[in-house]
């Protein structure tokens, strides 16, 4: 737990102390209110996410706190990532090489022995309005206390894309692996696209430009061995504060 702990927090500081010198860099809070048919689902999330461009490629990474079951205040557990992408362009001063990258992933929680490794290559198509990411990873799924699942991989899809000069951001991301938790392996999906709508540009004022109102549909399969076989959808409303 300590060492998740230090990697998240190392992680942060990276982002938060040397993002005046990357060439981009950004900051989120979301409080999102979901809602489930299942009265023990965790209703209240807040979502920090963070990611800055820099001379070799970029960093990225984003913690997830949930709330106690029901409608419970407090918090009960979390979920975060820290990512780093190399650009083969920025390393090989090479043009054609830009689209590419080397991808490496860390996906954790302080609340579980499990944890995940990945490593593999990233194609990335960007230019405003849009953003377009495609990536196959190795995945190493590591567990300290009990069973151990075997090595598998995962594909991710990850879109952004600005409507109406700003008034509007439809963006998301689409996970697929190979979940070796199970004793006889499954594919699993887990896909979260969002739907925003700026207050500042809706007519709220400059100063409401930071705040965003957003819905985001969770679907997943085979994501977790308790909900196997079964498909999710959970839909929630957010508000969300550009740093």
């Amino acid at each position: 737990m300590k060492k998740t702990l230090l990697l998240l927090l190392v992680a942060f500081l990276m982002v938060v102390v040397s993002a005046p010198t990357f060439a981009a860099s950004g900051l989120s809070l979301e409080s999102h209110m979901k809602f489930s048919n299942r009265d023990t689902e965790k209703v209240f999330m807040e979502s920090f996410t963070g990611w800055a461009d820099d001379s070799t490629g970029g960093w990225f990474f984003f913690i997830d706190l949930n709330s106690k079951s029901k409608y419970s205040m407090g918090y009960a557990f979390n979920y975060f990532e820290v990512s780093r992408d190399f650009s083969f362009g920025k390393l090989f001063e090479s043009k054609d090489l830009e689209p590419l990258s080397l991808h490496l992933e860390y996906n954790g929680t302080t609340h579980s022995s499990v944890c995940y490794y990945l490593a593999g290559v990233k194609y990335a198509l960007s230019g405003y309005p849009y953003i377009l990411t495609v990536s196959l990873s190795a995945k190493l799924p590591r567990n300290n206390d009990g069973f151990e699942p075997d090595p598998t991989w995962q594909a991710t899809v990850v879109w952004n894309l600005t409507l109406s000069d700003g008034l509007f951001n439809f963006g998301g991301f689409i996970d697929i692996w190979n979940n070796t938790e199970f004793s006889s392996s499954k594919i699993a999906f887990l896909t979260q696209p969002q739907f925003l709508v700026n207050l500042g540009k809706l007519g709220m004022g400059k100063a409401a430009e930071s705040f965003w109102l957003g819905t985001e549909v969770e679907i997943r399969k085979n994501a977790y061995f308790f909900e196997s076989d079964k498909i999710k959808v959970m839909p929630s409303i957010f508000l969300r504060y550009d740093f």
